[in-house]
């Protein structure tokens, strides 16, 4: 999934997905932006986990994971655990919908 050259498409993500723009916005300029997206997902569930359980890990431990999420990602799980969920599921839709949308563009290219 390539869609660093089409800036309707960004746009259109930045208006649609409020919540997970923020935090994949560098990844859509990326040569790899499906597993740059894949990678916050799993930095997200990564810090859910921790939250989840919370009451049996160090303070440190809690710091830590929060400590490898960048500015965007620190302000969805700051949300709680609905902020996550909803930005996750963001990013799956944004993978689903523009992967599907790349691959028909690329065929119709090849048609010409």
């Amino acid at each position: 999934m390539q869609i660093a050259n089409n800036d309707s498409v960004k746009l259109e993500i930045a208006n649609l997905y409020k919540l997970a723009f923020p935090c994949i916005q560098q990844a859509l300029e990326s040569e790899d932006t499906r597993n740059e997206i894949v990678a916050v997902q799993q930095r997200l569930l990564t810090y859910k986990e921790v939250l989840l359980h919370g009451n049996m890990l160090e303070d440190k431990e809690l710091k830590q994971a929060f400590s490898a999420l960048n500015q965007s990602e620190k302000g969805v799980v700051q949300g709680g655990n609905q902020n996550i969920n909803d930005a996750i599921k963001q990013m799956d839709e944004i993978i689903e919908r523009y992967s599907r949308k790349t691959k028909i563009n690329k065929q119709a290219y090849q048609q010409v």
